[in-house]
């Protein structure tokens, strides 16, 4: 996991849990989970999810339908430069509500990554200011140098 959130976030307590909606049923062959986020001052911030399963092929199979979930509401697909196997989506942070228009932030964005029989979920959201999706690469990149290292 990241040691270092993105510049303004503070760092929360890790926690042992399911991380996102996309993971709180559980999928075939999903043994445990890890969370770290960071908090802005007002609201928002960011979180890297480690989901770890029995098989890799379990592993993908969650990471494609994380990533369908969140393709309902995207804007934008990204890659993260530096991390092969790595997809972004750019959602609207308020879609849930059906009141946001998809050229009007805040944005939410959201990678997924497969490291042998793990998913790795990073997010950031109330994002305003982030047209490179910098805040959430960073993260990706950490993850990745420490999975390769």
């Amino acid at each position: 996991m990241p040691s270092t959130g993105p510049p303004g976030e503070t760092v929360l307590p890790d926690e042992p849990t399911a991380p996102t909606e996309a993971f709180q049923r559980p999928f075939p062959g999903q043994l445990d989970s890890w969370n770290r986020a960071w908090e802005k001052p007002q609201i928002g911030g960011s979180r890297v999810s480690a989901v770890r399963f029995e098989t890799e092929q379990q592993a993908v199979d969650a990471a494609r339908f994380a990533l369908r979930l969140r393709s309902r509401h995207g804007v934008d697909t990204f890659p993260v430069d530096g991390v092969p196997g790595a997809l972004g989506i750019r959602v609207v942070q308020l879609a849930g509500l059906d009141l946001q228009p998809p050229d009007v932030g805040p944005y939410a964005d959201w990678v997924y990554v497969v490291y042998g029989n793990t998913v790795i979920e990073v997010a950031s959201s109330e994002l305003t200011d982030d047209p490179g999706h910098e805040s959430v690469a960073g993260l990706v990149r950490q993850v990745h140098s420490a999975a390769a290292g």
